[in-house]
């Protein structure tokens, strides 16, 4: 009965982190550039029975229950809504935009962007996208595929910079920091720059916006599944605390 509580407890333990992790996908289902994360889970070593009864086979074992091995991102690309807006960008193929706030780098496929006053393109947080200036005054703005970006001001056309796309060579070396933005920790020499649309680099979208990497439908279903589970291993705890009541009392 106690490896009974021990292996419900840790049930419980992983069905609960299926379903924060299956809660926080839910709430991001607006986020532009949102790439869902999926915990992953291992059996915990088989044991041989402890008690003594009738002989069984030599291999015969039981489970000690489960436990989470880790939480996996896919960076798999999502649908592409339209916009229409200029300062609006999505990334057509693999790749991220490369950001920067207080001498820090962070990537994203958030392409959600406006014009500051000092003439920088910047995400919703205020981080700074790399390789772009506009000068006062502009009123259109161009972003080729290969992402030259052209703009207008009252003295006609100008060239405003280039954006250049990233790649890893260790994708679980990113990690989420909040706001919408990854961090690399792997080695520096592990990012590599690239021109958008050439080689495994994706192209640059104008005017669209990527959406989440998941389905909604598929989500809820998870929830729905985790929250039976973890129903079933409290019972399942409820059951041998019974029982251990009963054969302590027996004892008595």
């Amino acid at each position: 009965m106690i490896k009974t509580l021990c292996s419900s407890a840790s049930g419980l333990n992983a069905q609960q982190f299926r379903i924060d992790t299956s809660a926080n996908n839910i709430a991001n289902v607006n986020t532009v550039g949102f790439k869902k994360t999926k915990p992953l889970f291992s059996e915990l070593i088989q044991q041989p029975p402890l008690y003594l009864g009738d002989p069984a086979p030599e291999e015969t074992t039981t489970g000690a229950g489960v436990r989470v091995a880790k939480a996996s991102k896919y960076f798999s690309a999502g649908d592409m809504i339209v916009t229409d807006r200029q300062l609006d960008l999505a990334i057509r193929g693999e790749g991220f935009f490369k950001l920067s706030r207080f001498d820090e780098d962070f990537y994203s496929r958030d392409g959600v962007f406006y014009m500051d006053v000092e003439g920088n393109m910047v995400s919703s947080q205020g981080y700074v996208l790399g390789g772009v200036k506009f000068n006062p005054g502009t009123t259109s703005v161009t972003v080729d595929p290969d992402g030259t970006v052209r703009a207008e001001d009252r003295n006609g056309e100008y060239s405003a910079g280039v954006i250049d796309l990233y790649r890893f060579e260790k994708l679980a070396m990113l990690k989420m920091e909040g706001e919408n933005v990854y961090s690399y920790h792997g080695e520096p020499e592990e990012v590599y720059a690239g021109v958008p649309g050439q080689g495994a680099y994706g192209a640059i979208a104008q005017g669209f916006l990527e959406t989440p990497n998941f389905r909604l439908i598929d989500e809820l279903t998870t929830l729905i599944e985790a929250q039976r589970a973890y129903g079933l291993n409290v019972r399942t705890m409820r059951t041998a605390d019974e029982m251990w009541g009963i054969a302590n009392n027996m004892r008595k």
